[in-house]
């Protein structure tokens, strides 16, 4: 983008950020400011390898009036930074990072809490199908990981699961995720359920 476009892109999302507010208020709503944020992408060449181009924060700025008609500046973030939009963290340069510390925290504190916990083989087998692995396979369809990092993001809870279930922790991956009716498990894997549920969402679209 040259400088004009770039000016030429903020002054229209300048005005679609006051029409949207404008909208949002005739049904009684409004734009929080303090809870929004906005990124201004653009790419420049490095010897002929494109990458993200950095803007200063005073370079290009965004304003939002709240529900009392006082003008916020909204936070300007870098293409990396990632944030947390309807329970998944994302970012404009596809950067997991953040994502993946986020569900490995989840992970070893879903552990640490059922660790303590009384259950039975069935209650166990129960949990893990339809609460454990739902709350993860719900990110799964925003996400593009891969089968090591999965691996690494459910290993606390599979190891935790596992012998409550009645099942050594240390069983092969294959036994893990076989349908059941193939004498498997038929735990969920992560990383299936990703790209299963993207093929979905293309041929549905």
């Amino acid at each position: 983008h040259e400088t004009g476009d770039i000016d030429e892109t903020v002054q229209k999302m300048q005005h679609l950020v006051e029409w949207w507010n404008g909208v949002s208020k005739t049904t009684g709503g409004c734009i929080e400011p303090t809870k929004s944020w906005w990124y201004l992408i653009a790419f420049e060449n490095n010897n002929t390898t494109p990458k993200y181009k950095t803007f200063g924060r005073s370079d290009h700025v965004l304003t939002c009036s709240d529900n009392n008609g006082n003008a916020h500046e909204l936070k300007m973030l870098t293409a990396d930074s990632a944030q947390e939009m309807l329970g998944v963290w994302l970012s404009p340069n596809g950067t997991d990072t953040h994502q993946v510390e986020e569900m490995s925290s989840k992970a070893k504190e879903l552990a640490t809490f059922a660790s303590g916990a009384s259950l039975t083989p069935y209650e166990a087998d129960l949990a893990l199908r339809t609460v454990i692995f739902k709350k993860f396979e719900y990110s799964a369809v925003s996400l593009n990981l891969q089968q090591h990092k999965y691996d690494n993001i459910v290993s606390p809870i599979l190891s935790c699961y596992l012998p409550k279930m009645g099942v050594n922790c240390h069983v092969p991956k294959t036994i893990r995720h076989l349908p059941q009716h193939l004498q498997g498990l038929g735990i969920p894997n992560l990383f299936l359920t990703q790209n299963i549920n993207k093929l979905v969402t293309i041929t549905e679209r």
